[in-house]
């Protein structure tokens, strides 16, 4: 299996995995089940939330999804947020047109 590139960072104290998915690299992976085994701390990466990139739905360059160390998807988390935005400003290309 190939390696899924990612990225850790940290923001106020809580830590992130990011993915850019665009590409479709976890197209065929149950995202909670892939969520609940990366962020489990000292077993994989550790994390308190699986933050993936995606195509934008409503305008914009990408959209994202939170995905909680549990596997449930929520709508939002401001430190989160906060990470995939500078993530975004200095690594992620616009999505194509």
């Amino acid at each position: 299996m190939q390696g899924i590139p990612f990225v850790k960072m940290s923001g106020a104290g809580n830590d992130f995995i990011i993915v850019d998915n665009r590409e479709g690299v976890l197209s065929k992976i149950k995202l909670g089940e892939f969520a609940r085994g990366v962020c489990a701390r000292r077993m994989s990466l550790g994390g308190d939330q699986l933050m993936i990139i995606e195509h934008p739905t409503t305008g914009g360059n990408f959209s994202m999804r939170t995905i909680n160390v549990d596997g449930t998807e929520v709508k939002v988390c401001g430190n989160a947020s906060r990470c995939v935005a500078r993530y975004a400003y200095t690594r992620a290309s616009p999505a194509p047109g």
